[in-house]
């Protein structure tokens, strides 16, 4: 990558997440597109990068990010979600940051393990997450639970032979969730409950290479694990923009996820500070890689294309 170019990795921005006007013309004068996702955005920027994504082991990658050494053993994320009642289905709905406490979900992988666990398969926590290990293996879900947000959740359920574990598995863990004391707690609150785990990212994690990537800004521990892996050990978010043009070459940040109710102002925060590292040239080219499948391409002297209005895929729906 060329000294000065971002590649950002920042939550929702499409049909008027982005609640400034003036942001929204902003960004407009880029080349914006929108495809709803059907991968994690780190596929998306491995790919960008023009670096193979991994194409299992997610799980692992993510653990690896999380303990800061590589699993070598069978792993599959398992996140707590709420799969909420509609009219005639179900739909995935994601916990964000702050809304699952770490004593809960440490809580909830105990039970499972001392319910569920033994022989070839295992509950265990890895820093802030939960997962499960099997011995032979199984097929799951090949997204997070971000990405199936909103979504019916058999459309990325696993089909075939190797599915049957998966799915009687996952019954076993909702009955068990149906009636757990922290669901009781959270019911009383008027929290949302955990009446399910979303199992995904099945596999190993790769062998390590040395892959030269741009300087990594994050922590988001999926990033942080697939650097690793990569040879390229990462740094932490440093809290600003500004503080990842330190490096002298371009660099990759992912912005910190934060509450629902903080993201707008967050997203909003970065993007003012974007359009002033822009304006001072010391950003002069950036790849913007939105969560829900927004991407913008701001090239140096797309700046100067002031007569362009608000993307349609900017826009507040009407």
């Amino acid at each position: 990558m060329k000294r000065g170019h971002a590649v950002l990795v920042l939550p929702a921005g499409s049909f008027g997440a982005i609640a400034d006007e003036g942001a929204r013309r902003w960004l407009s004068r880029g080349r914006v597109a929108f495809r709803q996702p059907n991968e994690e955005v780190l596929c998306r920027v491995a790919r960008y990068l023009g670096v193979s994504p991994p194409q299992e082991g997610l799980a692992a990658l993510r653990a690896w990010g999380e303990s800061g050494t590589r699993p070598d053993y069978w792993l599959a994320a398992a996140d707590p979600v709420h799969l909420e009642t509609r009219l005639r289905e179900l739909r995935v709905r994601a916990f964000g940051p702050g809304e699952i406490a770490d004593g809960e979900r440490k809580a909830l992988i105990a039970r499972l393990q001392g319910e569920l666990g033994g022989g070839d398969c295992e509950f265990i926590n890895v820093g802030k997450s939960g997962y499960v290990s099997a011995t032979s293996g199984f097929a799951a879900s090949t997204v997070s639970a971000a990405v199936a947000e909103g979504h019916v959740p058999d459309r990325f359920f696993p089909v075939g032979p190797r599915a049957a574990d998966f799915h009687r598995l996952l019954s076993e863990v909702q009955m068990l969730m149906h009636d757990d004391e922290v669901n009781r707690a959270r019911a009383a609150r008027g929290d949302a409950v955990v009446n399910s785990l979303w199992i995904w990212g099945a596999g190993r994690a790769p062998a390590a290479v040395n892959v030269r990537l741009p300087r990594l800004f994050s922590n988001d521990p999926l990033f942080t694990g697939f650097w690793a892996s990569a040879g390229s050990p990462g740094t932490s978010w440093p809290g600003s923009l500004a503080a990842c043009l330190e490096d002298d070459g371009g660099f990759v940040a992912t912005l910190p996820e934060v509450p629902r109710e903080s993201a707008a102002g967050s997203l909003q925060d970065t993007l003012g500070s974007l359009r002033k590292l822009v304006q001072r040239r010391e950003i002069r080219t950036a790849t913007l890689f939105f969560r829900d499948g927004l991407h913008i391409e701001f090239r140096r002297f797309d700046r100067l294309r002031a007569w362009r209005t608000s993307s349609p895929h900017l826009r507040v729906p009407a």
